[in-house]
C-alpha cells in the first residue's frame, strides 16, 4: 500500500490572534519560557512570565522577548525595561510553575508580582543598572535593553 503524505496550506491570515498564538507554541518546541523580572523608574518590581523567548546572537550575546500589549496599553514589563533599560531573564523550571502562574494574573503596576507568588528575590546589576531576580532559579541572566521594536499591524 502506498499512502501519499497530506499536506494541508493553512491561511494564517484568516486566524484570530488566540489561533495564532497556540499555532506557532505547538510549532515551535521546545520552547522555555522567560519569567521576565525588571523595575519600574519608582521603583516597584514587577515579574511576568513570557512564552516568546528566544537567542538571537552568541556574539553580541542577544536574546529576544515579544512582550504583547493588554487593553490597557503597554505591559508593565514593557514599560519598565524602555523606561529603565534593564531585565533579568528566570528561565522557569518545572517546581516553578506554581508561583509562575500566580506572577502571570492582570496586577496592577504597583503591585509586586513576587509578593503575589511568594518568592525570595535578589538585586541583579547589569551594566550599572540594577534589576531584580528570582533567588534560586536554575538560569537567569541579567540584560540589558538594546533595542525596542514594534511589529507592525497586520490586521
Amino acid at each position: 500500500m502506498n499512502v501519499q503524505p497530506v499536506h494541508e496550506v493553512l491561511e494564517t491570515r484568516a486566524l484570530d490572534n488566540r489561533a495564532r498564538y497556540q499555532l506557532l507554541t505547538t510549532l515551535v518546541v521546545p520552547r522555555p519560557i522567560a519569567w521576565v523580572s525588571t523595575y519600574s523608574a519608582d521603583g516597584s518590581r514587577n515579574l511576568a512570565p513570557f512564552s516568546y523567548f528566544g537567542a538571537l546572537s552568541a556574539t553580541p550575546m542577544l536574546v529576544g522577548l515579544s512582550v504583547g500589549h493588554r487593553p490597557r496599553g503597554p505591559k508593565d514589563t514593557l514599560n519598565n525595561i524602555r523606561d529603565t533599560g534593564a531585565f533579568c531573564i528566570n528561565v522557569v523550571t518545572p517546581r516553578h510553575l506554581e508561583a509562575m502562574n500566580a506572577s502571570s494574573g492582570e496586577y496592577l503596576p504597583n503591585v509586586d508580582e513576587f509578593d503575589m507568588a511568594e518568592l525570595r528575590r535578589a538585586t541583579q546589576t547589569t551594566w550599572r543598572r540594577r534589576s531584580s531576580r528570582t533567588a534560586r532559579p536554575c538560569w537567569n541572566a541579567g540584560c540589558s535593553r538594546r533595542s525596542i521594536w514594534r511589529a507592525p499591524a497586520t490586521r
